[in-house]
């Protein structure tokens, strides 16, 4: 971000502008404002964030693949319906009662 020395505007920059051009066009008033181009910068991307303890998260049950397999034949890919599943299982919304889980499933998709 740079700061217009005319208007005190801020200016966000590209990593690309920042490291290419010599100047800013500020948005707010034009100003054009020489800069010198930051050299040597990398961004580091995190493509995965682990929260918590590995080991806590909630396995799907037993028997719920089935409910998986009524997800895709309503139209959901594998991996969605998966986790949608397993999202359920973990809320708790798994209690053993099967007609009871699949019509919170159900309101899930149409919500």
């Amino acid at each position: 971000m740079y700061v217009c020395p005319k208007c005190g505007g801020e200016n966000w920059l590209s990593l690309s502008e920042a490291k290419g051009y010599g100047k800013f066009v500020c948005l707010m008033c034009s100003q054009v404002t020489r800069i010198e181009p930051i050299r040597n910068i990398t961004v580091n991307y995190v493509t995965q964030v682990q929260v918590g303890n590995p080991k806590s998260v909630p396995q799907p049950s037993p028997g719920t693949e089935h409910f998986v397999v009524m997800l895709v034949q309503l139209g959901y890919k594998k991996s969605n319906a998966k986790a949608l599943v397993d999202r359920a299982v973990a809320e708790g919304h798994f209690t053993g009662d099967e007609e009871a889980f699949a019509q919170y499933l159900v309101q899930q998709v149409q919500a």
